[in-house]
């Protein structure tokens, strides 16, 4: 199952990860860079789990990061590898 929520804490360290866990999930948190800002991000599949995380101050950027995570990736550039 894919993550569905994507949320955001810009108080915490960004590098460091925090972990957040409630009755249904626990994850750890990465350091996402969206618009030149970094960031502490969770990924969380359950509703439960948002709410629970949006309550601890966290802010719910799904939309905005998973258009960032999904974007597509440039081509590698330089000589192909030998196999």
């Amino acid at each position: 199952m894919e993550p569905k929520y994507a949320l955001r804490h810009y108080g915490y360290h960004a590098t460091l990860p925090r972990v957040f866990a409630c009755y249904t999930e626990q994850t750890k948190s990465r350091a996402t860079t969206i618009k030149g800002v970094t960031a502490c991000t969770i990924f969380l599949k359950t509703k439960t789990g948002r709410d629970r995380a949006v309550k601890f101050g966290w802010k719910d950027e799904t939309e905005s990061v998973m258009d960032e995570v999904n974007k597509p990736k440039p081509k590698r550039r330089g000589r192909p590898k030998k196999i």
